[in-house]
């Protein structure tokens, strides 16, 4: 697992698995019925979509100049 990543496990939580940034941790939530090797899987696909989102939420100075010039 990367550093930087606390997971919680949750009895209430019955599908989901979901992850949010508190400060430079990030921390995923999934569900504690889920073994060792389906916790890594999620962990490494929730980890990757909030890269994305990340990415695609960064403007460059040049992104916000091209967009006001629309």
């Amino acid at each position: 697992m990367p550093p930087n990543v606390e997971v919680r496990r949750s009895a209430r939580r019955r599908r989901t698995v979901s992850a949010y940034r508190d400060g430079d941790k990030v921390v995923v939530m999934v569900p504690s019925r889920l073994s060792k090797a389906e916790e890594e899987q999620w962990v490494a696909t929730i980890l990757e979509r909030l890269r994305e989102r990340e990415r695609r939420r960064r403007r460059t100075d040049a992104d916000l100049q091209a967009r006001a010039r629309e």
